[in-house]
Order: structure tokens, then C-alpha cells, then sequence
């Protein structure tokens, strides 16, 4: 009879224990939802119940901790992942993540580190070398951003802007021609990209290639006729050919949409 008793309560505490981890799982698809639609007070609501439904369940945490990211309290997110870490050390993304919660506090160091480690254990996670790109731009570190933008270009959604930011970096380190490279790459890959052939314009002008600058910010225009800089950069460089009549019409495109350093030369230059 005692051993019919001892049967019966470990078959309820299973239940109890079922139970729970299940609502544990439902907590967490409900915040992954409110994720989705931006409600992230309302996913960090469930994450938290989920946590305390289920305390050694590393996924709770870790979506606790992107839910904390998406509200912007940093603090907090750090915090949520490393509880998903100290339960399942080897789990990249939430070095990823962490990174990105330490990024966003200018805590570049440790950022650079988390996201080093999610690479080691996942070297799929290309986005990782991106971000570090983007950190180590912060920090001056010209040479180490261009060698993670290289391995982030392997990932076809951030392909062109890799590029675009490597030739930035290119250009910070003198290499000019590298970096003129780089952004007829991105352009490649996102034909639309009117920074990337405004800032290969402005290189054009650097060289002296002033005719194949006027050609890449007339690309920019007809991708945004309202590019102001791009009018008065084309202006100017018509001018400087001996296309005044057309070079001036530009600046004055460009005063209307209301650049005042194209107004000034303007009136100092064409308005005579």
C-alpha cells in the first residue's frame, strides 16, 4: 500500500513537472509572437514567466534577453544572456546577441569578444564578423574592420553594404583604388545603392576622373531626384569642365531643394 502511495505522488510530481515545462514552451512562442509585432514589454512578460516556469530552460533566457535588446535595456539583456550562457555554454547565438547588448553600451571590448566567440562555435554566423566590422570602425581600428567586412561578404543579405563599408575603411587607410573597388561591388549587388556611387563619385573627383563622377551622380539622381548634394556635386564639376550654362542650372536645382552651400555658390558664381 506504502509503495502504491510513493507510485501515485511521483506520477503527480511528473505531471506537475510536465505541466510546467510545457507552459515554460507556451510562455515563449507568445513573446517570440509580440517579438514579431515589436510588443517587447509584452514579450519580456512572457519570457520572464517562462523563466520562472522553467528555470533551467536556456531558451527563456535567451529570448528574454533579444526581447531586452529590442526595448533597449541593455543592462538587462546582458544579464538574461549570461544565464542562457551559464546553462548552454555553447550556444552561439546568444554570444551574439550579447555582443550586440555590450556594443550598444560602447562597451566595444567585451563586444568584440562575444562576438569572436559566436564565430568560433558557429563559423556559419557571418553577421557576427559584420557587427565586429562596424565595432572596430568605432574604435579606429581601420585594418581588423576591413578584415571582418571580407568574411562578412560571404553572407548574401548584408553583401553590399560589407563592401560599402570596407571601401569607407579602404579610403581611411589611403586606398583609394581598393576602395573605388569596393563600391562598384556593392553597386553590383544592390544596383540602387545611391551612397555607394555618390562616394565613388566623390573619389572620381578626387583622381580628376570628373567625367566618370558626373556619370555616378547622375545614377544618384535618378535613383533620388531629390538628391540635393548630388546636383550640386554635378554642378560644380560640369563647371569645372566648361559646362557652365548646364553646371549652373544643377547648382541652382540644388539651392531649391534648399542646400544653402549650393544657394551661396549660386549667387557668387552663376547669378552674374
Amino acid at each position: 500500500m506504502k509503495f502504491l502511495k510513493i507510485i501515485q505522488v511521483l506520477f503527480f510530481i511528473l505531471i506537475f513537472f510536465n505541466a510546467t515545462a510545457q507552459s515554460a514552451e507556451e510562455l515563449i512562442k507568445s513573446g517570440q509572437e509580440k517579438i514579431k509585432s515589436k510588443n517587447y514589454n509584452g514579450a519580456i512578460e512572457d519570457f520572464t514567466q517562462a523563466t520562472i516556469s522553467d528555470q533551467n530552460n536556456y531558451l527563456a533566457f535567451y529570448n528574454l534577453g533579444i526581447a531586452y535588446n529590442g526595448a533597449e535595456k541593455f543592462k538587462d539583456a546582458v544579464d538574461a544572456f549570461d544565464k542562457a550562457i551559464m546553462l548552454k555554454p555553447k550556444f552561439a547565438m546568444s554570444y551574439l546577441y550579447r555582443g550586440a547588448a555590450w556594443d550598444n553600451q560602447n562597451n566595444f571590448k567585451e563586444a568584440i569578444a562575444d562576438y569572436s566567440t559566436a564565430v568560433k562555435l558557429d563559423s556559419t554566423i557571418l553577421i557576427a564578423y559584420f557587427n565586429m566590422g562596424i565595432v572596430n570602425d568605432m574604435i579606429e581600428e581601420y585594418q581588423a574592420a576591413i578584415d571582418c567586412y571580407t568574411k562578412a561578404t560571404g553572407l548574401d543579405s548584408i553583401k553590399a553594404r560589407a563592401y560599402y563599408n570596407r571601401a569607407i575603411d579602404y579610403v581611411e587607410i589611403g586606398k583609394v583604388e581598393e576602395a573605388i573597388a569596393d563600391y562598384s561591388k556593392a553597386i553590383e549587388v544592390m544596383p540602387k545603392y545611391s551612397s555607394a556611387y555618390f562616394n565613388r563619385a566623390a573619389l572620381y573627383d578626387d583622381l580628376g576622373e570628373t567625367e566618370s563622377a558626373i556619370t555616378d551622380y547622375s545614377k544618384v539622381i535618378e535613383i533620388e531626384p531629390n538628391a540635393a548634394d548630388a546636383y550640386y556635386s554635378r554642378g560644380v564639376d560640369k563647371i569645372l569642365i566648361g559646362r557652365k550654362s548646364d553646371g549652373c542650372s544643377d547648382v541652382k536645382k540644388s539651392s531649391d531643394l534648399g542646400l544653402q552651400e549650393a544657394k551661396e555658390f549660386y549667387d557668387e558664381y552663376c547669378n552674374q
